[in-house]
Formats: structure tokens, C-alpha cells, sequence
């Protein structure tokens, strides 16, 4: 996680990459489960995961990534990381996925590196970007997202 350029100081852009650590502390546990080996845990923990990025996506698509569109800036970033987002879930959310070791290994690799994409560049292009009126409607809607 970069705390370089202050992006963190922003209450939305610190609960997103709050968000980052629960991930990745779920990815530990379910690497945990996998080496004891815990197969009923780890679709637990899965799905847990799936869940947990998911509605970090969708916190994202209601308010930091709907205001990043409005202005125009950073379109490929948020569209590709938009589309990396449902992917991702989409894969986790497929039960099967932890009895494919390759697959399911390269999935939960590719969550960190979605989460490390938004850390180090989405979001210091979001504080640079989006004018201080920008941060009250989205920390509307994030407030909302974490009470859905």
C-alpha cells in the first residue's frame, strides 16, 4: 500500500484501501486454509472473498468511478480496472474455481494486483483529478455502500 503522495488523507480513498488490507488478510487466511488443507474452508473463505470485492466494486462504481468519468480523467484506468473488478468476481464466485489450483492460485494473485493498480495509481490520480466539490457527493454514496 503507498502512503507517498497523501491520497489516504481523503476518508473515501483510506476506507477503499482499508478495504485492500481486509482482502488481502482474507487471501492469507484462505492460503492458511489451502495448507492445512481445509477444502470446506477454503470455499468459505472464497466466497467470502468474492462477497467482499464485489461490494468494494461496487463502492467504487457508485461514487469514485462515476465522478472520474464526469470529469474525464483516468477512462481507461477506471474502465479497465472496472472490468478487472467483475472478472475477478465473477471467478471467485464460481465454486469450482478452488478444486483448479493454476486458475484459482492465478485468481487470488490477481485480486493483489488489482488492489496494488488502484493503490499506487487510481487513486492518486482520483486526488489529483477530482476538485475538493468532487469528494462530498462520493463520500455520499460511500456512506451509503457501507450500511448496503
Amino acid at each position: 500500500m503507498c502512503y507517498e503522495c497523501g491520497c489516504e488523507a481523503e476518508a473515501v480513498i483510506q476506507s477503499l484501501m482499508d478495504d485492500h488490507v481486509a482482502i488481502a488478510a482474507r487471501i492469507r487466511r484462505i492460503r492458511d486454509a489451502m495448507s492445512a488443507p481445509c477444502p470446506d474452508a477454503v470455499s468459505r473463505l472464497t466466497a467470502d472473498l468474492a462477497d467482499t470485492l464485489a461490494h468494494h466494486g461496487a463502492t467504487e462504481e457508485a461514487g469514485l468511478f462515476v465522478e472520474l468519468r464526469r470529469c474525464g480523467q483516468a477512462a481507461d484506468l477506471v474502465a479497465r480496472l472496472s472490468h478487472e473488478c467483475v472478472r475477478l468476481v465473477t471467478g471467485l464466485s464460481d465454486p469450482a474455481v478452488v478444486t483448479q489450483s493454476d486458475r484459482f492460485l492465478t485468481l487470488l494473485a490477481d485480486v493483489v494486483g488489482y488492489a496494488q493498480v488502484e493503490d499506487d495509481e487510481l487513486y492518486p490520480l482520483a486526488l489529483q483529478y477530482l476538485p475538493n466539490g468532487y469528494w462530498g457527493p462520493i463520500e455520499n454514496v460511500h456512506q451509503l455502500m457501507l450500511t448496503a
